[in-house]
């Protein structure tokens, strides 16, 4: 029951702070990341129901398969390695506005390694929403690497559209680890 009324709260008080906001707000909803061993993007069809991840793309690199498993979560902010469960990652959703009900209840994408990825054709122009947590990089509306893209930051979360990214357009995704 607590952590019901808990979860109630948040989500009202995230729909206040997402209707409130920009499109480049801080990342402060408070998601748990499903984030799968030597998984380098990893699909949720349901929001965060866990049993149902699926790996979309096999990691690349030691890093990323040295992670573990199950759930990362780093508190509210994100803004550093808080521990060493600490995983930066890219999520785009099927819904918005960010931190809504409805955004936690679609499919969500989760990139955890730095690439140039192609949104899987069965969610291809679908994206509503957004947050990245240690990385930044560009949305685009074709082919990853390609114009018309919109730049976004570290530690943030929006919606689309988003700069040159209408909603539902979004077709690749670059995700870059060094971040100014």
């Amino acid at each position: 029951m607590r952590r019901s009324i808990t979860l109630a709260l948040t989500g009202l008080l995230t729909g206040v702070l997402v209707s409130t906001s920009t499109p480049n707000a801080a990342a402060e909803v408070d998601h748990q990341p499903v984030i799968l061993p030597n998984c380098a993007v990893t699909l949720v069809p349901n929001g965060g129901d866990a049993d149902s991840a699926e790996c979309l793309q096999p990691a690349r690199d030691t890093m990323a398969s040295n992670r573990g498993s199950g759930h990362h979560h780093c508190g509210h902010h994100h803004h550093g390695r808080c521990d060493d469960d600490y995983v930066p990652y890219v999520v785009v959703a099927e819904h918005g506005p960010w931190g809504s009900r409805a955004e936690r209840e679609g499919w969500h994408l989760y990139f955890v390694e730095p690439g140039l990825y192609y949104i899987p054709q069965k969610f291809n122009d679908q994206a509503s929403s957004w947050a990245s947590y240690g990385f930044c990089g560009y949305f685009h509306v074709h082919a990853p690497g390609t114009e018309p893209a919109a730049f976004f930051p570290k530690n943030r979360a929006g919606n689309f559209p988003y700069g040159r990214v209408g909603n539902d357009e979004l077709s690749g995704v670059s995700v870059y680890d060094h971040c100014a």
